[in-house]
């Protein structure tokens, strides 16, 4: 090939690459001059600008991690029309508690909306999840569907501005290519930048966790501040400074720096990323009634009554859980703390002032220790910790037996016609502590098969009953 030929291929290229980047910032251009008219059709009916609005103008217009501008332009304002359907951005998308006392007395005293929620091309809600809910319920309502418009025209149909997809455009304002992952995250992140959850707020962590993690699955990169795609928590390595600094960076860029900014509540939102990749089990009430039943014990779930909406089980209260003559009261304590002493101690105190504790002749517990432990051998030394710790059942154990002999020194010293004879309250002692299993198995093989501990009086000390009577 000559260098003449050549010459006049590369020409043709660059002249080919510049129509085509002609020809992208004139549909740009054109999706200006649309939004444009849509909004002043908007001001026109009554509804605020977006843009004057800064969670809808962040939904239209932001910046990526290099800076560069995302973009979605609004193409169309229609009323009713099929419904959309919600686009997930938080796992419960709606709060209610917001919504009944904020949001609807807003929209009612306003008499409809002050701005126009955003669907996308493909009838999907960008913003407006909790809009659509009120709207429904309002005109559900014979008494707020009268209050609602002001504007009659509209007969009641629910507004909604068709926005584009996330356009990513360079410092000349020409759209940019990126993959499809990239695309997908961008599109999210407008999502969650038009609404983000609040901070000191339990619905707002969770939201917080969910879009993380929503975020990562759609593109594991994360809009290139994780060029690994290396998970953004790790159990087996909960403290490596890389992965921290990349999580904190994502955060900062998710929320623009204004929302879950303090360090301990970033942690928390950390620790529950990824449970898809965990090795440690979620543990509820039938995982606890299962080691129970394996121990022999009887159920420990409470019956859901007939016509309940909530179908979750939840484990018998403190009291409940006996066995068929009363004399074995059993209690799950969930996670180690204060709950031995606060839960079944107190109890056991309250059946002492009413003269029945002596029915109860000994006490077995359901517990599980910290989810921090993605180990066997981490697991049980914090098992065994338990046990031993001067809240734990090993003391309570030996306080316990130093006042039954006292009371027994006293009931061998009463006259056999006493009135006090038999009387005389004894603290039953805690015979087993089942430690529930608390890691995924790998294939059919188990990680952790728990650990069962019985109660020693001789030796005044818990062993593991799967090891011969070792001491814990």
């Amino acid at each position: 090939m000559s260098n003449q030929v050549k010459t006049n291929i590369e020409r043709g290229a660059q002249t080919l690459m510049g129509l085509e980047r002609a020809s992208s910032m004139m549909d740009i251009k054109k999706l200006e001059r649309q939004e444009a008219a849509v909004i002043a059709d908007m001001v026109s009916k009554g509804f605020k600008n977006p843009m004057e609005d800064e969670g809808h103008k962040r939904c239209l217009m932001s910046t990526d991690p290099e800076g560069r501008l995302l973009r979605r332009f609004i193409t169309k304002l229609t009323f009713g029309g099929k419904p959309p359907v919600p686009g997930q951005v938080k796992e419960k998308q709606t709060n209610d508690d917001w919504i009944n006392e904020s949001l609807k007395p807003a929209i009612l005293q306003h008499g409809g909306f002050k701005l126009v929620p955003f669907k996308d091309e493909s009838n999907v809600i960008v913003n407006g999840h909790s809009r659509k809910r009120c709207y429904s319920e309002i005109l559900a309502d014979a008494k707020t569907k009268v209050k609602l418009f002001k504007l009659k025209e509209y007969d009641y149909e629910m507004p909604w501005a068709t926005v584009t997809s996330v356009y990513v455009l360079d410092d000349d304002g020409n759209p940019v290519n990126v993959s499809p992952e990239a695309s997908a995250a961008y599109n999210f992140v407008s999502k969650v930048r038009a609404n983000p959850p609040k901070e000191n707020d339990q619905y707002g962590r969770e939201a917080a966790i969910t879009q993380v993690d929503m975020l990562y699955k759609l593109d594991n990169q994360c809009m290139g501040m994780n060029p690994t795609g290396a998970l953004l928590y790790d159990e087996e390595d909960s403290n490596n400074e890389a992965t921290r600094a990349i999580f904190d960076n994502i955060m900062d860029e998710l929320y623009n720096k204004k929302e879950f900014t303090d360090k301990g509540q970033r942690t928390r939102i950390m620790k529950e990323l990824h449970k898809d990749h965990s090795v440690v089990k979620d543990i509820g009430p039938a995982e606890v009634n299962q080691a129970a039943a394996i121990r022999g014990w009887p159920n420990g779930l409470r019956p859901i009554p007939t016509g309940s909406k909530n179908k979750t089980p939840t484990i018998k209260k403190i009291g409940e859980w006996v066995s068929a003559d009363g004399k074995v009261l059993y209690a799950d304590l969930a996670t180690a703390g204060l709950h031995l002493k606060n839960k079944v101690r107190r109890y056991l105190t309250d059946r002492m002032m009413d003269g029945t504790l002596n029915d109860i002749e000994e006490v077995k517990l359901t517990i599980t220790v910290s989810g921090n432990e993605t180990t066997l051998e981490g697991l049980n030394k914090a098992r065994k910790t338990w046990l031993s710790h001067k809240d734990g059942p090993e003391k309570m154990n030996r306080e316990s037996a130093t006042l039954r002999k006292l009371i027994e020194n006293i009931e061998a010293e009463l006259d056999h016609d006493s009135e006090y004879r038999g009387k005389l309250q004894k603290m039953p002692p805690v015979t087993e502590v089942t430690f529930v299993e608390q890691l995924l198995p790998e294939g059919t093989e188990a990680k952790d098969p728990g650990m069962n501990a019985t109660w020693d009086a001789q030796r005044e000390r818990f062993v593991n009953d799967d090891k011969k009577g070792l001491v814990l």
